[in-house]
């Protein structure tokens, strides 16, 4: 992880934010053992109740894509809240 500069939060998180979409491509092929041509196929297709489409996501591909959601979330709060060390605690009150 880059070291957070405390002057530019908005750098700092929008920089990390942007890691994600391919942090999660990575960890998701990982996870399920595919190809990236395989993520992208199946991240594309359109299921359907009516669909028997052999590509459909088991339940083991459904159950490693939101560990891996899971995963990158608590990625982000704990980073925010590692960025938000330097901010005035009040932005955080509800008004």
């Amino acid at each position: 992880m880059k070291e957070i500069t405390p002057d530019n939060p908005l750098n700092n998180i929008y920089e990390e934010f942007s890691k994600f979409p391919a942090m999660y491509r990575d960890l998701v092929c990982r996870e399920c053992n595919w190809s990236y041509p395989t993520f992208y196929r199946k991240k594309n297709e359109l299921f359907s109740a009516e669909s028997k489409s052999k590509n459909q996501l088991s339940q083991a591909e459904r159950d490693a894509v939101i560990k891996v959601s899971l995963t990158i979330v608590d990625h982000i709060v704990k980073f925010t809240l590692k960025s938000s060390q330097h901010v005035d605690q009040n932005v955080f009150e509800e008004n």
